[in-house]
């Protein structure tokens, strides 16, 4: 048994298992004094000076003695102490943590128990051990532990018969509902401490096991449990946890602190009626515009019979405001730990940059609470914000700009307050004018979280700085992500000026000018085109103008035809451009508008066509023909080709309201783009987008972009007003030509797009193109000229080759073929030479 218990120690998780079972067998044909010598020297092995290994193939023992009936009653008293510990044991080792797979074989341990012993004998222990498999049921991070302690659970109700509301509990957690750890803590965990046996355990393990553990996300999703099951007891709350964690709040330990800072924010909110606003609230619920779940997800995401029963309980339960409840000394302790955390110095060093995270979060919560703050608390607050805001880290920044959303939501009623006066002058002193790029960004994020209060007072001052930001600069100076920020806090400026009724038409106009002015920001750096983020965000804005101006105007000559024509020409163009994502959102923002605010907006030129073709019914439908081709075309229905689940597919009519068509997809929107091109007020615009897909270098997006373009040319060539449209697609070609002679960002995908469009025989042979084919010569030609390039030549090369084919006269014929002997590669010359050669025998 020694060589046993050795091995059960030190070799591998398979070896322990073999060791484990080994013992049993032996065990079984001991004596009874030697067979509890054996129990005793297991017993050795739970130790706090053991390893993991040791418990771990200590549980694995205990599971097979019982389960060969080995384990005597009389030993249970010991045993089951043991087991409890293992079921939480989690041991620190550096910077990680090992103990999931001894919690895994303590669920063994209690699964074996079950089935080993008369409800009689266990009685006394089923209690806590219910407790303990809860919290690895809810709480663990390993989904294999939840699981493994749900089936444990599920056991000893069926087999036993004494766990509290097991059957409630088991219909809520299973093995699906469990599977999401978000869902876990955040749903099931909840409506299990609905029962007062298991609510007591719960917030003690939550306060001070799991906010102290070493991952951040589960002491960010304990603190957020915390806030929703605080408001079910909220005295025993703060008597039992809320001193604790105050005073742990400033430990040695970076990950004690900030767990406590966290829990105590989240409890503060809880307490305050507004337990949905938790931390995680906004991180596990979907994208606007990308339904991220699975079809399992979605369905573990329903509650069941029990929760829903609890759900409309909790829902009233949740809205009290408690905070009274909190004694004024201890109030005055959470109000202190920003001062405290500043005067320890715990910014500096290790940690520095999660701590001033958590800090921004307190802060968030105190104001989300509306705890009334004395004059030197809301000083502090403003100071740390104004570091964090400048601070370069992106993390820091973002969580100092949310906080101080909710801190000027409340505390920013005042605009005459000395300190906030003092602050909103500062910020817009620096945010056009300072070097760093930290400051510019974080400043024109605070600019959109002031209250109504400030904009109306400082309005012409904001836009001014607005404006400013929105300008592109010298490339050493110049930052795409401030413009993105500056465009962002546009809408909500905008919104500001609505909701206080200080909005006018010069202002109005100005903002959408603005927004139009940064959809052309094409800027490129080491990232790529990294303008695409500020032409989104535009896109973004002039959607949040639009939703602003249709709930609060009562104005309706705000806003004219002319924005709304401008604003869909822009957009339309960005809908036929080649980044995915920014399709997404062009596309997004159109069917939005289409859905909720298109009765309430001006007539524009050929809204009704925006209407029937965005409109959510059409839109559907679009999605099923869209999957249809795709299936055909690659003959099969595999996953990979599939745009939504079977059952999505099947139940297409129960979309959710927030369902958007998948614009990023190029088969699914070159279709619908390409059909507005026969508009002469959006043709232009839809042609410089369509000439970037068309040229790009994407493969699925120029197969797509280049396929529909040809096949609404070639649509045209029937039509019969087949003169005049397609006059006007040519002429608006040419204008885009002229218009960006010598940018090479356009020009060179705008000749490719111009060789495939000659390389359709039909089209190069229509007389409607004969009679551009010598401006388009010349245009090219003189492009050539003004600004010489390689890349370029090579591009329009093809397309003096392509002319050859077109029914222009021989005298052109004869200046495109020396023209190109002279100025193009040699390899284009001697194209040109055969084709030329060919023509003459002809």
């Amino acid at each position: 048994s020694d060589v046993y218990k050795r091995q059960g120690i030190n070799a591998e998780y398979m070896g322990r298992w073999s060791s484990a079972k080994g013992l049993g067998r032996i065990t079984g044909r001991l004596s009874l004094e030697m067979a509890d010598d054996v129990v005793t020297s297991i017993l050795e092995l739970f130790s706090n000076q053991e390893s993991d290994s040791a418990w771990h193939g200590g549980c694995l023992t205990f599971g097979e003695l019982s389960r060969r009936g080995l384990l005597l009653p009389k030993r249970l008293a010991e045993v089951f102490p043991l087991v409890y510990q293992a079921l939480i044991y989690d041991q620190n080792q550096g910077n990680y943590s090992v103990g999931a797979n001894v919690r895994d074989a303590a669920c063994y341990v209690a699964w074996a128990f079950a089935r080993a012993y008369s409800s009689d004998v266990v009685e006394k222990y089923m209690k806590s051990l219910s407790e303990h498999l809860l919290l690895v049921c809810l709480f663990d991070r390993e989904v294999n532990c939840r699981r493994a302690a749900s089936a444990a659970f599920q056991e000893n109700v069926g087999r036993q018969g004494s766990f509290s509301h097991g059957i409630e509990i088991l219909t809520e957690a299973d093995y699906f509902t469990l599977g999401v750890r978000s869902n876990a803590y955040l749903n099931v965990a909840v409506f299990v401490a609905s029962f007062d046996e298991y609510y007591p355990g719960f917030i003690k393990h939550l306060a001070f096991v799991k906010l102290r553990h070493l991952d951040q996300e589960i002491r960010r999703l304990a603190a957020a449990t915390l806030s929703q099951i605080s408001v079910l007891n909220p005295q025993l709350v703060i008597q039992t946890i809320l001193q604790e964690l105050v005073q742990s709040s400033t430990a040695d330990m970076i990950y004690v602190r900030h767990g406590s800072i966290y829990g105590i924010g989240d409890v503060l909110i809880g307490l305050a009626g507004k337990s949905h606003l938790h931390n995680m609230h906004d991180v596990t619920k979907d994208s606007v515009f990308l339904k991220n779940f699975t079809k399992n997800e979605r369905k573990l995401m329903k509650a069941g019979e029990y929760r829903k029963k609890f759900i409309k309980f909790f829902e009233e339960k949740r809205r009290l405001n408690t905070l009274n409840l909190i004694p004024e000394d201890l109030m005055d302790q959470i109000l202190g730990i920003v001062d405290r955390v500043e005067k320890q110095r715990l910014y500096r060093g290790k940690g520095g940059e999660v701590m001033r995270v958590c800090v921004c979060r307190l802060i968030e919560c105190v104001s989300l609470a509306e705890i009334k703050l004395k004059d030197n608390h809301l000083k502090r607050f403003l100071e740390t914000l104004d570091e964090c805001v400048r601070n370069p880290i992106e993390s820091i920044q973002k969580a100092s700009v949310r906080a101080f959303g909710s801190f000027m939501e409340f505390y920013g009623k005042d605009a005459d307050n000395e300190h906030i006066e003092k602050f909103v002058e500062k910020v817009l002193k620096a945010c056009s004018t300072d070097p760093n790029v930290a400051v510019t960004r974080g400043y024109s994020q605070v600019i959109g979280s002031f209250h109504p209060a400030i904009t109306s007072k400082y309005k012409d001052k904001i836009f001014e700085v607005l404006e400013a930001n929105c300008e592109i600069k010298e490339k050493e100076f110049d930052d795409a992500d401030t413009r993105k920020f500056t465009v962002d806090s546009l809408n909500k400026y905008v919104r500001s000026l609505f909701e206080s009724n200080h909005i006018d038409r010069e202002t109005f106009k100005k903002c959408f000018d603005l927004c139009f002015k940064v959809m052309n920001d094409y800027t490129v750096d080491k990232r790529g085109d990294i303008g695409s983020i500020v032409r989104e965000a535009s896109m973004q804005s002039q959607l949040g103008y639009l939703k602003s101006y249709c709930q609060y105007s009562k104005d309706k000559g705000l806003l004219e035809k002319t924005e709304l024509e401008t604003m869909f020409k822009l957009i339309l163009q960005q809908l036929a451009e080649k980044i995915d994502r920014t399709r997404l959102v062009a596309g997004s923002v159109i069917q939005d508008l289409v859905d909720h605010y298109f009765n309430q907006l001006p007539d524009f030129p050929h809204k009704q066509r925006f209407e029937d073709k965005f409109y959510r019914k059409n839109i559907k439908q679009l999605v099923i023909q869209a999957q249809e081709k795709v299936d055909k075309e690659f003959a099969m229905n595999g996953p990979l080709t599939q745009i939504f689940d079977e059952e999505t597919t099947q139940k297409l009519e129960d979309l959710t309201k927030e369902y958007i068509y998948h614009w990023n997809l190029p088969h699914a929107s070159f279709p619908i783009v390409c059909s507005y091109l026969d508009l002469p007020e959006y043709s232009y615009n839809i042609i410089k987008g369509m000439v970037v897909s068309v040229g790009g270098l994407t493969e699925s997006v120029v197969k797509y972009s280049s396929k529909n373009l040809v096949e609404f040319l070639e649509s045209l060539l029937e039509n019969p007003h087949r003169e005049k449209l397609l006059h006007q697609f040519f002429q608006d070609f040419l204008k885009l030509l002229k218009d960006n002679e010598g940018d090479e960002r356009v020009i060179n995908p705008a000749l490719k797009t111009l060789e495939i469009i000659l390389s359709n025989d039909r089209i190069a042979q229509s007389d409607e193109l004969k009679q551009f084919v010598n401006l388009f010569y010349e245009q090219i030609k003189h492009d050539l000229k003004s600004k010489q390039s390689i890349i370029k030549a090579m591009c329009a090369a093809p397309v003096f080759v392509l002319f050859l084919n077109t029914n222009i006269e021989k005298e052109q014929k004869v200046n495109t073929v020396s023209y190109t002997h002279l100025t193009l590669p040699t390899i284009y010359s001697v194209q040109i030479s055969v084709v030329a050669g060919s023509l003459k025998k002809k």
